[in-house]
């Protein structure tokens, strides 16, 4: 074998090492995680619910999350509250360090099975918004908070009961579900 052979095969060798760990040190193009928490009502620890025989004093929240960290802020969560619904919900990186994430959180909820709040007004489905932190405790745990506020369909609530809707709301925000937990990223 030549020299220049030789050379051209040790640059190429090098080239390929190089190119092959700047790309293991990006971030990755998808990411999933499935969370588990334990929580509750928060505000009712302050207050009473008017219904309080009706409320849910003790919630596990089981949920899958899937972004794309390389390229967007913007997360997709499928979450069910065990013996109560499911929903899907929108997440927005307000905050992003390598260690921390804080997230705005808005979407749709359906309380199949039972009432986390309001149980006095029926509905087929919940506005969920919330926030949540999550903290990377290593590269395979993280613990999480999260708390949502779960409030009957806002638009026909007002439309169909007025002024009695603000009550109503105000109930929904007081028995925000805020659920302590973590998530194993995959």
């Amino acid at each position: 074998m030549s020299q220049k052979m030789m050379l051209a095969a040790l640059a190429g060798t090098c080239f390929v090492t190089a190119a092959a760990t700047a790309v293991a040190e990006e971030p990755p193009v998808f990411e999933t995680e499935t969370v588990a928490a334990a929580g509750g009502p928060i505000g009712f620890a302050f207050s009473t619910p008017k219904y309080p025989d009706l409320v849910v004093p003790a919630t596990l929240f089981v949920a899958q999350r899937f972004r794309s960290p390389r390229y967007t802020p913007l997360a997709v969560e499928a979450s069910y509250v065990v013996a109560i619904g499911y929903g899907i919900t929108g997440l927005v990186d307000v905050f992003h360090t390598d260690d921390v994430r804080v997230h705005l959180d808005v979407g749709w909820f359906r309380q199949q099975w039972g009432r986390l709040n309001v149980p006095q007004v029926p509905r087929d489905w919940d506005l969920a918004a919330g926030l949540g932190v999550e903290v990377n405790v290593s590269d395979s745990v993280r613990v999480t908070l999260d708390w949502r506020a779960y409030l009957p369909d806002p638009i026909s609530l007002a439309y169909n009961m007025g002024y009695l809707a603000r009550p109503i709301i105000n109930e929904s925000l007081t028995g925000g579900e805020a659920w302590l937990g973590i998530a194993l990223p995959w």
